[in-house]
C-alpha cells in the first residue's frame, strides 16, 4: 500500500510541471529530453524505483550541458546513483552497491 502511494506521489511530483503547462529546464532550452524520458532510460537498464531526481550542471568530463541525476532504490535495498545526459538520454555514470544485481539483462543474457 505505501509503495503504491509512494509511486503515485513521485509520479505526481514528476508530472506536475507538465500538468501546469510548464516545461522541464531541458525542454525549456528547446533541446533535450524530459525527466520522464530520462527515468525511462535509467529504469530500462536497472531494476528499482526512483527515489530522487534532479537536473544538474554536467561535470567537465561529461562534455554535455545538463545531466539528470537519479537515486534508484534497487529490489535488494541498495541505492544506485545514475547520471543521464539531458540532451540525448545516454547513461553517463552508474555507481553504488548492488549495481550488477540490479542491471537488467537484454534478451536474458
Amino acid at each position: 500500500m505505501t509503495k503504491t502511494l509512494r509511486t503515485i506521489a513521485l509520479a505526481l511530483l514528476l508530472l506536475a510541471p507538465g500538468l501546469l503547462g510548464l516545461s522541464t529546464p531541458a525542454r525549456a532550452q528547446g533541446t533535450g529530453i524530459t525527466i520522464i524520458e530520462a527515468i525511462a532510460a535509467a529504469t530500462a537498464r536497472f531494476s528499482g524505483q526512483v527515489i530522487g531526481a534532479e537536473l544538474v550542471p554536467a561535470r567537465p568530463e561529461e562534455m554535455t550541458g545538463s545531466v539528470y541525476a537519479f537515486r534508484l532504490l534497487t529490489p535488494a535495498g541498495d541505492i544506485l546513483a545514475i547520471r543521464v545526459d539531458a540532451e540525448n538520454g545516454d547513461i553517463l555514470e552508474v555507481d553504488g552497491r548492488g549495481l550488477v544485481a540490479a542491471r537488467r539483462r537484454a534478451n536474458g543474457f
